[in-house]
């Protein structure tokens, strides 16, 4: 960077690069191209922790954790840039209790912790930040990338969990339960600041204006358990993961939702008492028999009037689902006979859904035109509303593309179960091994995303991907494994 002001954080590579330039001591050479842009990131933290456990009769353990985490992103003041965090755990040896007699479940833990964390938010700071450009005069010009939040204190998270470790005689079976719940409070978000601070979003988009504003709650639990099915020669393992969350919002503090359309931006607008992962859509009343257009129910009355039924839309009566699932987990099942191994993972999400891409009419004719295979798939004559959502070819019509296009007919399940991986390895043993002074030499393939097994929605998307432009292509790996 030619011509660098530090007080601005500017330069110039505008240079005319063909031309020699003197040096010193002596000489000329060309400038060479450079780059664009220069930036520079400073922020400091400071932490301050201790850890303490103690174990009683081999049974009983405590544990406890106490620091203070700092950093110069929050307040202004130094007894606002740090925060307090904390931990207390026991664990239970029930297994090793004398009044504990079950021979089968010989292995039994009861854990417990309750404590709170922190999280940064790097896109804000208690200071104003500005960025230098160059004016249409030439002269720097300072623009206003955030407007600073005196008061902008940690995020923090205080987390309840519960958990039972258990294994049966000879670890035949074993796994463990975990429950927890986790209260967040204080987090970061954008909010619309009022048109006499200056900061005006319509006028200057690019700024983060993030306070700290709603509180969250998340529940869930996750199981793990291991089987040895089979013991001996031919060996036979399986693992079974299985988790389950669901969050909602406790406290919003900010703008609700100005109109109808913004409860179909992703992600939805926040509303207290409903899950940050909610997405919402348009109760759909099919095509017209003789136009292909999509109908409206309004009291009763099937119409085209979209506009009016836009208007005078209740957001209270959206439909309403999950985008992420509640419910997800794997099954991994491992099968070995003397040096040969198989191993294959089959994962599976359910309870949510996902809006499909698709194309409005007319759409095709903007400046910006939109296409999509549903092009396909558009009424053409009376009857083929009976088999297919997609409205006939007509002019572009805003209010008409938001009846369908944030409709339910353009809302699927996500449900699927998934051919996740598969691995298969052999190794190697024998007398030329230990004479080339090799300890182990394992040759394996493995094999990733080879596809969806199953799937409640019938389009052929993928849940996981629903806006990709392909589907996610399998890999394949052959490897070596040696020791010496």
């Amino acid at each position: 960077m030619y011509g660098y002001d530090e007080r601005t954080g500017q330069g110039t590579n505008q240079f005319n690069n063909l031309m020699y330039y003197p040096i010193r001591p002596s000489g000329s050479l060309r400038i060479p191209t450079g780059f664009s842009a220069l930036g520079e990131l400073a922020d400091r933290y400071l932490s301050y922790f201790g850890n303490v456990a103690y174990t009683y009769l081999d049974r009983y353990t405590f544990s406890g954790s106490w620091r203070w985490d700092g950093s110069n992103l929050f307040g202004v003041k130094t007894n606002q840039k740090g925060v307090p965090l904390w931990s207390v755990g026991q664990s239970w040896q029930i297994g090793k209790e004398p009044f504990y007699t079950v021979d089968w479940l010989p292995n039994v833990r009861l854990r417990t912790t309750y404590g709170s964390s922190g999280n940064v938010n790097k896109q804000i700071t208690s200071f104003p930040v500005t960025s230098f450009v160059e004016n249409i005069n030439g002269l720097p010009a300072g623009i206003i990338i955030s407007a600073g939040n005196p008061g902008l204190r940690w995020e923090k998270v205080n987390t309840f969990n519960v958990g039972l470790d258990f294994a049966t005689k000879g670890s035949r079976i074993q796994g463990s339960i975990d429950y927890y719940t986790k209260k967040a409070s204080d987090l970061i978000g954008k909010n619309y600041l009022a048109p006499s601070t200056g900061i005006i979003e319509d006028v200057t988009p690019a700024i983060n204006n993030l306070i700290n504003y709603a509180n969250m709650q998340t529940k869930g639990f996750d199981l793990q358990l291991t089987s040895q099915n089979l013991v001996g020669k031919f060996n036979w393992e399986t693992t079974l993961l299985l988790s389950y969350t669901k969050n909602k919002i406790t406290n919003y503090s900010s703008r609700e939702a100005a109109g109808l359309s913004d409860y179909f931006a992703d992600p939805a607008p926040p509303r207290i008492g409903t899950s940050r992962d909610v997405i919402y859509w348009l109760p759909w009343a099919g095509l017209d028999h003789n136009k292909g257009a999509p109908l409206v129910n309004q009291n009763g009355n099937f119409t085209i009037n979209y506009q009016q039924y836009i208007e005078n839309f209740n957001p209270a009566e959206l439909l309403q689902g999950l985008s992420v699932p509640p419910l997800f987990g794997s099954i991994r099942n491992t099968l070995s006979y003397k040096n040969m191994q198989v191993s294959a993972t089959v994962s599976f999400k359910t309870g949510y859904v996902f809006r499909k891409r698709s194309m409005y009419s007319g759409e095709e004719y903007l400046e910006v035109p939109n296409y999509n295979m549903d092009y396909f798939k558009r009424w053409k004559q009376p009857g083929d509303e009976l088999a297919t959502n997609v409205p006939a070819a007509s002019t572009f019509d805003i209010y008409q593309g938001q009846v369908y296009g944030s409709s339910a007919a353009v809302i699927a399940k996500g449900d699927h179960v998934r051919m996740q991986d598969v691995t298969i390895s052999y190794a190697f043993n024998g007398n030329l091994l230990k004479k080339l002074n090799i300890q182990n030499f394992r040759l394996y393939g493995y094999a990733r995303d080879l596809g969806i097994i199953w799937q409640a929605d019938k389009s052929g998307i993928d849940p996981d991907y629903p806006n990709a432009a392909y589907p996610t292509p399998a890999s394949y790996a052959i490897g070596i494994q040696a020791s010496f």
